[in-house]
């Protein structure tokens, strides 16, 4: 007998078709129509070759390359013979979101985050190889999928079959608005950051008299004459003398898990210096009676003087800066150190 979906010759004992793997009693109970007793006392006739063809036609699986393509959609010949895969060099793991291959696509994003900033040309080797051998992973995977839908959907024609194959494939255009949505928050973001800054520099202002400033807990009085400029975490100001410049800033920092003490925090300081610079030991000042950490680091042509605090919240900075040959620039920064008072 013949299998009644693909039309192989099969044995008449077999109870699954060896080339479909359709059931040949379940496929050959759907081809039986209702007989009245006349036709039941006829004798029994095979069904013609050309019965089964017909019936083939529409309950065969036929090429599997014909449902692979309808699972894939646009592009399957262009995926096909692609030797290099320029989507997934420039688009990394989001391609593979967007073709559904989420599982590589997770696998290789978090590759990419671990190796991204310490191995980059690791990673880099990584994207190529993914770009060169994308074609192949790709259809290897359709193929396994769409094996799974044509084995669990065995009562199903061809054509029926094609359309599951295509609801199930195609592309996820979610993954790509996300995307899209993604970096104009990042481009946005960046401008409006910079745009700020500049907007900041250009407005900087000259203090006609001493005005009082704060950041975070701390309040202080800057002197007239200074420029001021920055943002809610950094405070620059400036002054023009007959000598030179003095300027003093004001920071905050909350990465106090990181910066457990003052002492951390003005070491990772003096670590980006060389031997050109001379660093005096850490001592212990007090700036309106709270306990401040102190250092400085001097070269040939400048003195920078650091003050640390930490509180349960953040780690305070201020820093000082000024030739070796001024002496106005003393006599500011004392008045804004004795300035400063701090509210719990």
């Amino acid at each position: 007998m013949y299998c009644f979906r693909c039309g192989t010759k099969v044995d008449d004992k077999i109870e699954y078709c060896p080339h479909c793997g359709a059931n040949v009693k379940e496929e050959l109970a759907r081809y039986s129509y209702p007989r009245n007793q006349q036709e039941e006392q006829k004798p029994k006739i095979n069904q013609t070759h050309e019965d089964q063809y017909i019936y083939s036609l529409k309950y065969s699986y036929g090429d599997k390359e014909e449902f692979i393509r309808a699972y894939v959609r646009n592009n399957y010949d262009k995926i096909k013979n692609s030797k290099f895969s320029l989507s997934t060099f420039f688009f990394g793991p989001i391609y593979f979101f967007y073709r559904k291959l989420y599982k590589i696509g997770i696998i290789w994003l978090v590759i990419s985050i671990i190796l991204g900033w310490a191995f980059p040309i690791l990673a880099l080797i990584i994207r190529i190889i993914l770009s060169i051998n994308f074609s192949n992973t790709y259809l290897k995977e359709v193929e396994k999928r769409v094996k799974t839908i044509r084995t669990q959907n065995k009562n199903l024609d061809k054509e029926t079959l094609l359309n599951r194959c295509k609801i199930k494939g195609g592309t996820n255009i979610l993954i790509v608005i996300i995307y899209i949505v993604f970096w104009i928050i990042v481009i946005i973001s960046f401008i409006t950051y910079f745009t700020q800054n500049i907007y900041q520099e250009l407005t900087q202002s000259t203090l006609e008299n001493e005005e009082n400033f704060s950041i975070g807990n701390i309040s202080y009085t800057i002197p007239e004459g200074f420029s001021q400029n920055g943002i809610s975490t950094y405070k620059y100001y400036g002054i023009y003398t007959d000598t030179g410049y003095c300027n003093i800033s004001f920071s905050l920092d909350s990465n106090t898990n990181y910066y457990t003490t003052e002492e951390e925090y003005l070491t990772s300081i003096t670590t980006h210096t060389d031997e050109s610079y001379i660093i005096s030991p850490m001592d212990d000042i007090r700036l309106n009676n709270r306990p401040w950490k102190h250092i400085t680091i001097a070269s040939s042509y400048d003195i920078n003087d650091n003050y640390v605090m930490r509180t349960p919240d953040y780690i305070y900075e201020i820093e000082t800066r000024y030739s070796p040959e001024e002496t106005k620039c003393k006599e500011y920064y004392n008045q804004i150190l004795n300035s400063i008072t701090y509210k719990e």
